[in-house]
């Protein structure tokens, strides 16, 4: 039901391009499904709330995300440095049926969860069977 439901539309194998002087890389993300939802897990360290961006524009479910620029506290200077801030992006196409209007997502200790509630007819449903 998972790969009807949602269907990734960009390889991981291309997950880094560059754009913007900053490097931009699709997230390694797992799907998971239950009898009511969709979750998917994308794996974005050093991204804050405010610095996630996701939009629904049609069927395409488009994650992007900031890397926050990391300062050390107490007043060091960088000597030198091999870390590259760099921006998140991710697309999934999304079939209908997702209920699109209660879409949510959280971010947390570098985890965007974003949950897709199943439609009505998509749910499982246990059927009762009655002696005849």
């Amino acid at each position: 039901m998972t790969t009807q439901t949602l269907e990734k539309t960009q390889s991981h194998a291309a997950s880094i391009e560059q754009t913007r002087n900053r490097r931009t890389l699709s997230p390694p993300t797992d799907i998971y499904e239950t009898a009511e939802n969709i979750v998917l897990l994308a794996d974005i360290p050093g991204a804050s709330q405010e610095g996630v961006n996701i939009t629904l524009e049609g069927d395409l479910l488009t994650i992007e995300a900031t890397m926050q620029d990391v300062q050390p506290d107490g007043g060091y200077t960088l000597a030198y440095g091999e870390f590259e801030p760099a921006d998140y992006r991710r697309s999934f196409t999304v079939s209908q049926h997702v209920e699109r209007s209660k879409i949510g997502a959280t971010v947390r200790d570098g985890v965007l969860k974003v949950v897709l509630p199943k439609a009505e007819p998509a749910k499982v449903r246990k059927i009762k069977v009655a002696a005849g």
